[in-house]
């Protein structure tokens, strides 16, 4: 009987050195990579070798910032403007308007990045 208390007392510790020791090495999952997927935003990957932000969403409005081929930049607004041959779409960002014609849309910001680094050969 006591033989038998003493083997439960043992096992009883050892596993509990197991199941502490498993807690130390136990491999943690890194999220944040998913930081930078989400489906209600776009980016943007300028294409154009150089362009302008402009303050509004037409070449007449004064150039706020410029842009050069592979910056990333996240939409932050867009509209579509009257023109003599229809309509253009402008994208609103932190530096100012740009015309679609000057970018390239993606669903996230993973994407914009590889795409950039391909556009830049990197």
């Amino acid at each position: 009987m006591k033989n038998k208390f003493v083997k439960s007392i043992f096992l009883f510790f050892f596993s509990l050195f197991l199941i502490s020791s498993c807690k130390k090495n136990k491999a943690v999952l890194d999220v944040s990579v998913f930081q930078n997927i989400t489906p209600t935003e776009q980016w943007a990957v300028v294409v154009d070798s150089y362009v302008s932000f402009y303050a509004d969403s037409s070449k007449k409005a004064s150039v706020q910032a410029n842009g050069r081929r592979g910056d990333v930049l996240e939409i932050q607004g867009e509209k579509w403007v009257r023109v003599l041959n229809g309509k253009e779409k402008w994208y609103f960002f932190e530096k100012g308007w740009l015309e679609q014609s000057s970018i390239a849309i993606y669903s996230n910001a993973l994407q914009a990045q590889k795409a950039s680094q391909i556009l830049l050969g990197d």
